[in-house]
């Protein structure tokens, strides 16, 4: 079973819809967002997803084309590496604030919030730490 949770923009639950289990998010997410617009009558929609539902192909074949669609979603670990290299984002911004947003010419048009998680960064430190430590 998937649930799908329909949250107003102070992040109330206002519905929610339960999918079978080997419910495909690319078969049902376009269905879903003509559904909740004609059922609420809304105007514009933010549609929050994880990386497995709101892709690449999808931003650029489905989203970016609607005025009356927006987006949340999370880059891939080789999208941020991209973007570092870059120089877009600079690692270094991180040890004085914990939130950048940045522009990058490869997603025109798209507003781009990076985030540094301390937790996630402590875990990785230690692991980096234990693997050097087997090296030696």
């Amino acid at each position: 079973m998937v649930f799908g949770l329909l949250c107003n923009r102070e992040g109330c639950p206002i519905a929610v819809e339960v999918f079978e289990g080997n419910t495909s998010d690319t078969t049902t997410m376009a269905l879903q967002i003509e559904k909740v617009r004609d059922r609420f009558g809304l105007s514009r929609i933010i549609w929050v997803g994880d990386r497995g539902m709101i892709t690449q192909t999808r931003i650029n074949q489905e989203f970016s084309t609607r005025e009356d669609l927006d987006w949340i979603t999370a880059l891939t670990a080789a999208q941020i590496k991209l973007l570092a290299d870059q120089e877009v984002i600079q690692l270094g911004l991180f040890d004085e604030q914990n939130l950048v947003e940045v522009e990058s010419v490869d997603y025109p048009g798209e507003r781009l919030i990076a985030c540094r998680n301390p937790i996630t960064a402590e875990s990785r430190a230690q692991k980096r730490e234990k693997l050097l430590h087997k090296t030696e």
